[in-house]
């Protein structure tokens, strides 16, 4: 099988296989924790609403017309959000040591919020797309973009929070 000592014995480490429903326990195991529900489901209910909101009061484009007028509003998006990305990774390594694996599912949460947010904003500012799709797009920035300023903002606090209770 591997390599083996002078006396027989085996020296190689054995393989460890993860299956897909303990990689499930973990997932469900870290995200019932308070951190997740600070770090995690917040901004998840906070996009969801942004998204519902922006879905009912988005603007109204003529087909005839360009999307001209929304271009500073996507371009100023797109770079929020990539700002945020980048807070939310300073952030997350100020989380404890012992939270692994609930900062892996709110970097996987909030990768998910910033690129969907960031994709729509930049593929808004293409000047041709039909006035329906701008519909669409605005709602995911919004979404994508309130998702990532909860993220950043749940775990400020969380970090905040489990620092002072360490004091």
């Amino acid at each position: 099988m591997g390599e083996e000592t002078e006396d027989g014995g085996d020296v190689t480490p054995p393989v460890v296989r993860v299956r897909w429903w303990d990689r499930l326990s973990v997932t469900a195991a870290a995200l019932s924790t308070r951190a997740a529900a600070v770090c995690f489901w917040t901004p998840l209910v906070g996009a969801l609403g942004a998204g519902v909101l922006s879905a009912l009061f988005a603007p109204k484009i003529d087909p005839g017309k360009s999307a001209g007028d929304f271009a500073p509003l996507f371009a100023t998006a797109a770079g929020l959000i990539g700002a945020l990305l980048i807070a939310l990774a300073v952030e997350a390594g100020w989380l404890g040591v012992t939270e692994t694996n609930v900062r892996r599912r709110i970097v996987g949460g909030t990768v998910l919020y910033v690129a969907v947010g960031a994709v729509a904003a930049v593929l808004a500012l293409i000047p041709t797309l039909s006035s329906n799709t701008y519909r669409v797009l605005f709602v995911l920035t919004m979404a994508g973009g309130a998702g990532a300023l909860l993220s950043v903002l749940a775990v400020a606090y969380y970090v905040a929070e489990s620092q002072l209770d360490v004091v």
